[in-house]
């Protein structure tokens, strides 16, 4: 199947007043050619809901975390088993910690506890950084990346 026939049934499957969220949801988007406001009505990005502020760094500022981070420190599933990267997996976790963070955003200590206890764990290598090639598609790591594509943020 090529690529726009399965682009067409995903729209023809995604209707027009969905949310899509996820972790840097913004690049699957891009990916995929979706359109905002045309194939689906907006995103929700996870990277911004679960950044902390850290004012440990020399320039304090936002650390960002990947999706089996904060699944492991919020949801308390191990992500880092040899099983490999799975997209329905990745959907799950994303939908339970957009649902987790709805619950808590307005009990800020225990917010505060979930990220406290975010950025105080060590952070495990991503799947990106562990396998910068995935089914023979570059993984956007730009420390890794082997393919030349350039890189838009």
């Amino acid at each position: 199947m090529s690529f726009d026939e399965a682009m067409a049934i995903v729209r023809s499957h995604l209707p027009p007043q969905a949310v899509l969220c996820g972790m840097n949801i913004r690049q699957d988007v891009e990916w995929l050619h979706l359109d905002e406001h045309k194939d689906f009505n907006y995103m929700i990005d996870l990277t911004t809901l679960f950044r902390v502020w850290n004012d440990k760094l020399k320039k304090p500022s936002f650390t960002y975390f990947g999706l089996d981070h904060v699944a492991t420190h919020w949801l308390n599933v191990n992500r880092s088993g040899a099983g490999g990267h799975n997209a329905a997996d990745d959907a799950m976790h994303s939908i339970q910690l957009f649902n987790m963070y709805c619950t808590v955003q307005y009990n800020p200590p225990l917010l505060f506890d979930l990220q406290q206890r975010t950025i105080n764990a060590k952070i495990a290598p991503s799947f990106a950084k562990m396998n910068p090639t995935f089914e023979e598609c570059c993984m956007g790591n730009r420390k890794l990346c082997k393919c030349g594509a350039p890189f838009f943020s």
